[in-house]
């Protein structure tokens, strides 16, 4: 029992996802104290050591923490909240069906904290509807926070995006999160990384759709697409989360996976390491034009 303990506190805490159980943590899904006990684990992990250590210095009082601390804690919190909720609505005619009220409540909560990069279940994957795969998609592609052991784009890219859309709807030039405004740099350093995900993912996906086509509608059918785009962003997300593709894959499907895994962990990081590197200045400007964009 005590080795059981140790295991999987280090497998929350830094975000593994592995337990010796086959079923994951599925016989647990009622137990409160234990999806409580895993839960705070998986988000002190994914929230960040700085995060951590400004709180542990300086409490949860918002006036003396920093924008970047901030920015964690509420998105992080929001994406909590919105997961768990999208999660009850979808299941809660089909998988959460059968479930006591308790584990209609519990079920949906672990799942939206898990999802984000630790890769416990307390369900069957593969028996949720799609539209749960589906948003359960975008928390992994999201990620953890930086300097965590999750992975992912990390929460703080997608707060900047929100708040550089939602300022320029309103006329501002520039992307405003607690009433403090971002440099450009920043802003275009977190877009960069977004899109170079995304288009990774894209290529990735038509690559195992071309290689695997016909052992994976063989095994999946219809659900080919959406099943492949979940363990696809799953790795790259380095989450754990499966609906049983890998297992029917060839050596080359499984290896695209292996280097979906490596450039998930490794990539954004390193693309904003070589983007945060200065080069030098251009000596000339190019003339600009404005071109129509919605």
């Amino acid at each position: 029992a005590a080795f059981l303990s140790l295991f999987h506190t280090i497998s929350a805490f830094c975000n593994a996802g592995f337990s010796p159980f086959s079923d994951s943590l599925a016989r647990f899904r009622g137990d409160m104290a234990t999806n409580l006990i895993f839960a705070a684990l998986i988000v002190s992990g994914g929230i960040g050591f700085v995060v951590l250590q400004e709180v542990r210095n300086k409490g949860l009082r918002p006036r003396r923490l920093s924008l970047h601390t901030k920015v964690v804690i509420v998105t992080s919190a929001a994406l909590i909240v919105a997961g768990a909720l999208l999660f009850f609505l979808t299941e809660i005619r089909y998988l959460l069906q059968g479930m006591t009220w308790k584990e209609r409540i519990l079920v949906p909560f672990f799942q939206s904290v898990t999802a984000r990069t630790a890769g416990f279940s307390t369900v069957e994957i593969a028996s949720l509807h799609p539209s749960t795969l589906f948003f359960l998609i975008l928390l992994m592609f999201i990620g953890a926070s930086p300097g965590s052991c999750g992975g992912g784009v990390k929460t703080t890219n997608l707060a900047l995006l929100f708040a550089l859309a939602f300022g320029r709807l309103r006329g501002r030039e520039e992307a405003v999160l607690f009433k403090r405004a971002l440099p450009r740099e920043t802003v275009a350093r977190s877009i960069s990384i977004l899109l170079a995900a995304m288009t990774f993912i894209v290529f990735s996906l038509i690559a195992l759709l071309l290689l695997e086509e016909r052992n994976l509608t063989a095994t999946l059918g219809d659900e080919v697409f959406l099943r492949s785009l979940f363990d696809l962003v799953s790795a790259f997300g380095t989450v754990g989360l499966s609906t049983g593709v890998v297992p029917h894959l060839s050596v080359a499907g499984k290896a695209l996976f292996i280097v979906t895994m490596f450039t998930g962990r490794l990539g954004p990081l390193t693309l904003a390491c070589a983007l945060a590197r200065r080069g030098a200045e251009a000596e000339f400007h190019y003339m600009e034009e404005k071109i129509m964009v919605g």
